[in-house]
């Protein structure tokens, strides 16, 4: 590995070889069948961009889809639109949005005290 101001850095991973089996698979999905794909693929940007959870010893956090976070919260979905920015979203790179559920358990304790 090469040393950069005395410190090991480590060399990124060749990412066309990592996701040369989804290219691969995506080309061969129906066309009903992308917007899945594109779920699947925005669920794991958010797991990749979401903080690791405060407490390390407790459970990893989970990002939440809207109505995921509108049934922890018991409200509807539609609440959920409407008060997003109140919410512990974050936004992802296709405009979509998810709530961190560590930070929504934090959110809804300090409004119940």
């Amino acid at each position: 590995m090469p040393v950069l101001g005395g410190r090991l850095v480590r060399r990124a991973p060749d990412f066309e070889a990592l996701l040369r089996p989804v290219r691969e698979a995506a080309r061969d999905l129906p066309r009903e069948a992308v917007p899945g794909l594109c779920g699947a693929l925005a669920a794991l940007q958010a797991e990749i961009l979401m903080p690791p959870s405060a407490d390390a010893s407790g459970p990893r956090d989970r990002a939440l889809s809207p109505e995921q976070a509108a049934r922890m919260i018991g409200r509807s979905r539609d609440w959920c639109y409407r008060h997003r920015h109140e919410l512990p979203t974050t936004r992802l790179s296709s405009g979509r949005w998810i709530v961190s559920e560590a930070r929504l358990r934090r959110w809804m304790e300090s409004r119940s005290r």
